[in-house]
C-alpha cells in the first residue's frame, strides 16, 4: 500500500489536498496548529518541503519541513495521517523519509511538532516512531 511523493512546492491540487487532510485530522484529533504549507522561507529552496504519501490517488499522509535556518538550526517537522489510516507505519515511513532528507542537507536538529492533546490520546506514539 502506498506511493510517497517528495516536492519542494505543493502544486495547487495538492496543496487542497493538504489542507483537506489536514482539516480531517484537526476534526479527528481536536487539535488546531497547523503546519507551514510553504516552502518560502526554506533555506535552501530546491530542498524538499513535503512529502505525500497516497493510496492510489487518496492522499492519506502528509509530512512537512520547514526549514528557515542554515543547517546548524532546528527544522520544525510535522506529520498528519488520516485517522482510518494510523498503525499502518504510514508515519514512520514519511518520517524516515524526511529524515533522508535533511540528512542530504546537513540538517542535524529538529522539532517533531505536536500538540498536547494529540500526545494525551496517543501515549504510545512518541515510543512507536521512535522519538
Amino acid at each position: 500500500m502506498g506511493e510517497m511523493k517528495k516536492v519542494v512546492n505543493l502544486s495547487k491540487k495538492e496543496l487542497e489536498e493538504a489542507n483537506d487532510l489536514i482539516n480531517q485530522v484537526e476534526g479527528y484529533d481536536h487539535t488546531y496548529r497547523r503546519p507551514y504549507l510553504s516552502n518560502q522561507y526554506n533555506y535552501f529552496p530546491d530542498m524538499p518541503s513535503f512529502v505525500l504519501y497516497y493510496n492510489e490517488k487518496q492522499l492519506i499522509g502528509l509530512l512537512t519541513l520547514y526549514a528557515d535556518e542554515d543547517p546548524k538550526g532546528i527544522v520544525d517537522i510535522t506529520i498528519n495521517v488520516l485517522p482510518d489510516y494510523r498503525r499502518h507505519k504510514i508515519g514512520i515511513k514519511l518520517f524516515t523519509e524526511g529524515l533522508k532528507i535533511l540528512k542530504k542537507y546537513n540538517f542535524q536538529n529538529y522539532d517533531f511538532m505536536s500538540e498536547q492533546k494529540f500526545l494525551d490520546n496517543n501515549p504510545d506514539f512518541l515510543k512507536n516512531i521512535g522519538l
